[in-house]
């Protein structure tokens, strides 16, 4: 089929005015909106684990009592590691510039900042990494991407270095962010442990 000129004319002004009124449907703000979602995408493919997961309740007398006959042998590994003083990250961004890669286990010993705060990034290389980490009795820690079952559980098995347990599972390998709250200056010990050690 051949067209003439004014045929053509008359197709491309149509498919001109289709592509116009495509772009239209979309307002500023709306390709705003849509450019912000695409960079916000591309970004967390990149982020380490920040996702909200879930946190216990501090543990009550009964717990405590119960886990640490259940895990007496583990609770008295975490008394055991020998601690490395370190300074670590007072803020999240800077948390990457030094990386700890958690195999069997891990301890250090640093201050905190003169907001009461440090950030520990964690390389975890298993799937579904169950540890146990113990540190001072009055400090607070949060793990974004992990499950903390098990919160502020006094460790009974070495009472003179006054410690609590937290049982964290990372469910995936890569890189996750402790942060560790307390008093300004406050030099705190962390040391972690698996939860289970396999039989060999």
């Amino acid at each position: 089929m051949k067209f003439t000129r004014s045929q053509n004319t008359f197709r491309s002004s149509q498919l001109a005015l289709c592509l116009v009124a495509s772009f239209a449907l979309l307002s500023p703000s709306a390709m705003a909106e849509t450019a912000t979602e695409n960079n916000s995408s591309n970004q967390a493919s990149n982020q380490i684990s920040t996702s909200s997961r879930a946190v216990a309740k501090p543990a009550s007398a009964g717990e405590i009592q119960g886990r640490n006959q259940f895990y007496a042998a583990r609770y008295q590994a975490a008394c055991d590691v020998p601690l490395q003083t370190v300074q670590v990250a007072g803020s999240l961004a800077d948390a990457p510039q030094l990386e700890a890669i958690f195999t069997d286990t891990l301890g250090y010993q640093f201050t905190l900042n003169a907001n009461g705060d440090a950030y520990v990034q964690l390389a975890i290389k298993e799937w579904n990494e169950k540890m146990l980490l113990m540190t001072n009795s009055d400090v607070t820690i949060a793990m974004d991407g992990a499950d903390i079952t098990g919160t502020k559980i006094t460790n009974q098995q070495c009472p003179d270095l006054k410690g609590e347990i937290y049982h964290i599972n990372t469910h995936e390998w890569g890189s996750y962010v402790l942060h560790i709250h307390g008093q300004p200056n406050q030099i705190v010990s962390v040391r972690i442990v698996k939860e289970v050690v396999a039989v060999k």
